[in-house]
C-alpha cells in the first residue's frame, strides 16, 4: 500500500520541489541582478562652447521665453521644466512661474505633489506589491494632467538631474528611495513595448555596465537586445520622430566612455548608426536650416522637395503643404540635443549645424506664447540643446544674460558673419556628401520609416 501511495506521490513531490527551487533561484537572480547599481548616476557633460551656434543674447532671450509657469499644474511640463532647469531655477515672478525646488518637491514628496495637484488626485508613486509603480496617463484618463506621459521619464530625469539612488522619496502610502523606483522600473522592462527610450537611459546612467537581469516576466534582459531595438528598427520609431532613441544610444556610448565594457566593434556599430543617421539630417536639411519628421528619407525628405509633391502618407508634405512651425521645431531641437552629446566625429559639418540652430533660435523667437505653452514639453528640448552647444548651465545662463539684457529691446543679432569652420584638430567631422550630390532615398523604404512617425510629445 506504501509503495502505491508513493508512486503516486513521490513525481507530485519531485516535481512542486523542483518549482519552488526554480521561483526561489530566479528572484534571488533578479535581486542579485538590480541591487548592485552605482549611488550615483552617470553624468554626461556637454563637450562644445561654439558662439557660432547660438549667441550669449539670443540663448537668454530663448530661455526667457520657456520660463516655467506654476499654472495650471501639468507633469509633463514639471519634468520637462525640472530637466532643462534644474533644481536651482528660481524666477524674477514667485507668482507666474514655479521654481526648481518646487519641481523637485512635487516629484519627490507627495504632501507637496497633493498641495499642488489637489488632494482628490490619485498619487503619482505608489507602493505595490510589484515595487514603486507610476502612474501612466493610460492608467487614469481622467487625471491625464498630473500622470507621467512616457514609461520612466520620471526616472530619467532624476537620472540626468544627477540624483542619487539613496534619495529618499515620500510616497502615497510610504517612504521609499530613488532605487526602489529603479528596480520597480527595471523588473518591469521588456523590449516589446513601444516606449523604452527613457528605461534604457536610466539603465545607461544608473546600471551600465550591468550588461543583463531577468525582468518579472522572466525574460533575460541584454544590452546588445537593447541595442539592436535602437538600430534595427526604422528611424522614426518611437516617441518624437525616433529622437529619443537616438538620445539613449548616446547615452550608452558616452557612459560607455566612463565604464569601458563595450567590444570595439560594439562601438564601431554605434557609431556607423550615428554617422548614418548624421548623412540622412544632411540630405534631408531645408535650405532654411531646419528638418521635418520626413528627414529618413534623406533628399527625398527635405521640405524643398516634399512641398513639391503629393505624399499618400497621412502626414505633412501633401501638395503644396509644408510642417507646422511647432513641428519644425520639434525635430530640429530634438536632433540637435542628440548630437549636442553625440561623439565630434560624427557631426555633420558645422555650416549644417550653425544653421540648424539659427533657424531654431529665430523660430524659438517667433512661435506665438500660446503655442510655445501648448507644447511645453517638446519644445523645451528646443533651449536645452542650445545651451548644451554653448556648455552653459540654462538657469546660469538665464541669471547672467537677466543682469545685462533683459532692459533691452532689441532683437538679438545673429553671430558675426565669418567663414563656417568644418571643424579643427578637437572636432573631426566625417566627410559627408554635399547636397545637392545627395543620393535619393528609395521611396518606398522612405515611406515605411516615415510611416509610423507620429510623435508622442
Amino acid at each position: 500500500m506504501l509503495a502505491q501511495i508513493s508512486r503516486w506521490t513521490l513525481p507530485t513531490i519531485i516535481v512542486l520541489t523542483a518549482l519552488v527551487a526554480y521561483r526561489i533561484a530566479f528572484m534571488n537572480v533578479v535581486e542579485e541582478n538590480l541591487s548592485e547599481g552605482r549611488n550615483e548616476p552617470y553624468l554626461i557633460e556637454p563637450q562644445h562652447d561654439i558662439p557660432l551656434m547660438v549667441t550669449d543674447e539670443q540663448l537668454y532671450r530663448v530661455l526667457d521665453r520657456v520660463k516655467p509657469v506654476a499654472s495650471p499644474v501639468n507633469t509633463n511640463n514639471y519634468v520637462h521644466a525640472l530637466r532643462l532647469w534644474g533644481r536651482n531655477g528660481d524666477f524674477d515672478d514667485a507668482e507666474k512661474y514655479i521654481s526648481g525646488e518646487k519641481m523637485w518637491s512635487y516629484f519627490m514628496d507627495d504632501n507637496f505633489f497633493q498641495q499642488m495637484a489637489g488632494s482628490n488626485v490619485p498619487p503619482l508613486f505608489e507602493m505595490t506589491p510589484e515595487g514603486i509603480t507610476v502612474r501612466g496617463y493610460d492608467d487614469d484618463y481622467n487625471n491625464f494632467s498630473t500622470s507621467s506621459y512616457h514609461v520612466d521619464d520620471l526616472l530619467a530625469t532624476m537620472a540626468e538631474s544627477g540624483t542619487s539612488l539613496d534619495t529618499p522619496m515620500i510616497v502615497r502610502n510610504g517612504e521609499c528611495q530613488v532605487r526602489d523606483v529603479l528596480n520597480a522600473a527595471m523588473k518591469q522592462f521588456h523590449l516589446s513595448r513601444h516606449e523604452f527610450e527613457w528605461s534604457l537611459i536610466s539603465y545607461g546612467r544608473y546600471l551600465y555596465p550591468k550588461k543583463r537581469w531577468h525582468n518579472r516576466y522572466g525574460d533575460k534582459i541584454d544590452v546588445e537586445g537593447m541595442l539592436d531595438e535602437i538600430m534595427t528598427g526604422r528611424l522614426t520609431d518611437g516617441p518624437c520622430n525616433g529622437a529619443h532613441r537616438l538620445e539613449a544610444l548616446v547615452v550608452l556610448y558616452r557612459a560607455d566612455e566612463q565604464a569601458q565594457a563595450f567590444r570595439p566593434a560594439t562601438r564601431q556599430r554605434i557609431l556607423a548608426h550615428m554617422k548614418h543617421v548624421s548623412q540622412r539630417l544632411v540630405e534631408a536639411q531645408s535650405v532654411e536650416g531646419y528638418w521635418t519628421k520626413k528627414w529618413p528619407l534623406g533628399l527625398e525628405g527635405s521640405e524643398d522637395e516634399t512641398a513639391k509633391k503629393k505624399w499618400p502618407l497621412g502626414l505633412e508634405g501633401s501638395e503644396g503643404e509644408t510642417a507646422s512651425l511647432s513641428d519644425k521645431i520639434l525635430v530640429t531641437g530634438h536632433q540637435l540635443e542628440w548630437l549636442a552629446l553625440a561623439p565630434p566625429e560624427v557631426h555633420p559639418p558645422r555650416e549644417n549645424l550653425v544653421r540648424a540652430s539659427q533657424w531654431l533660435v529665430n523660430a524659438m523667437l517667433e512661435i506665438d506664447e500660446e503655442d510655445l505653452f501648448k507644447r511645453y514639453g517638446p519644445l523645451s528640448h528646443a533651449a536645452r540643446a542650445l545651451c548644451l552647444w554653448r556648455s552653459k548651465d540654462p538657469y546660469a545662463a538665464w541669471a547672467e544674460g537677466h543682469e545685462v539684457y533683459a532692459n533691452q529691446a532689441t532683437v538679438p543679432a545673429a553671430p558675426a558673419s565669418e567663414e563656417y569652420e568644418s571643424g579643427d584638430s578637437s572636432e573631426p567631422n566625417i566627410e559627408l556628401a554635399p547636397k545637392a550630390d545627395a543620393p535619393k532615398a528609395d521611396a518606398s523604404d522612405g515611406a515605411k520609416e516615415v510611416e509610423s512617425s507620429e510623435s508622442v510629445e
